[in-house]
């Protein structure tokens, strides 16, 4: 999957499907526009606009903890982001949210790494 995102009508439409199910911890195209901006604003004090080719970040908006007693397994509905010339949407997916309380996981290449400390320390 491949989708930019500014299609929202399509995103939409792999939305509904994966979430046909479900009723609680879903997400539309306007929430992961709000993610995107929100990682946007993050990675931009990191790193040059023009260095984010390859950057990947997984999703899930609606991380948190639950507590062991409760019954059942809680999902939400996560995404993939990767950026090559733009943002674009690269799986969706219904998955368990026992993850740790964090919203964005951010996957650095080694080299974005490097950059990134060379960001920091031009403008420290």
């Amino acid at each position: 999957m491949k989708i930019n995102k500014t299609h929202s009508q399509e995103i939409n439409e792999k939305l509904a499907l994966i979430q046909k199910k479900s009723r609680v911890r879903t997400i539309n195209s306007m929430s992961i526009q709000s993610a995107i901006e929100a990682i946007e604003s993050k990675l931009i004090k990191l790193l040059p606009k023009s260095n984010w080719k390859g950057i990947k970040v997984i999703v899930d908006v609606h991380a948190q903890h639950f507590p062991t007693c409760y019954s059942g397994s809680p999902e939400s509905t996560q995404f993939t982001v990767e950026y090559f010339s733009d943002w674009f949407i690269t799986s969706m997916d219904r998955t368990y949210c026992n993850s740790p309380v964090n919203k964005y996981r951010l996957f650095l290449s080694d080299s974005h790494q490097q950059q990134m400390i060379g960001f920091i320390i031009k403008t420290f």
